[in-house]
């Protein structure tokens, strides 16, 4: 299915684009197909390791109201017809 994966302001300041379009079924093959069309993609959210960063937060938007994908167990849920990802970073510092 295609999936809109919505980009925050930094990020898309890199990419040029304020969201993806990818074909995906899940949250793990969405994240992978993002970071196949956008390799630098990959270095903003997640770190060397596959996790996400610390300030980092993928979220899916639902008809019924917006999960946070860090409260999954793992990336092989499903997505539903009509739900979207959204990507945050939160700005920290002094």
């Amino acid at each position: 299915m295609q999936l809109r994966i919505d980009l925050p302001g930094l990020v898309a300041g890199v990419l040029g684009r304020d969201h993806l379009l990818v074909e995906a079924t899940t949250l793990a093959e969405a994240l992978q197909a993002a970071y196949a069309e956008q390799p630098p993609l990959r270095p903003l959210l997640e770190d060397e390791s596959g996790v996400l960063r610390e300030h980092v937060l993928v979220l899916i938007r639902t008809p019924s109201g917006t999960l946070n994908s860090r409260w999954l167990p793992d990336r092989e849920r499903p997505f539903e017809p009509g739900e979207s990802l959204v990507v945050m970073q939160a700005v920290s510092g002094g």
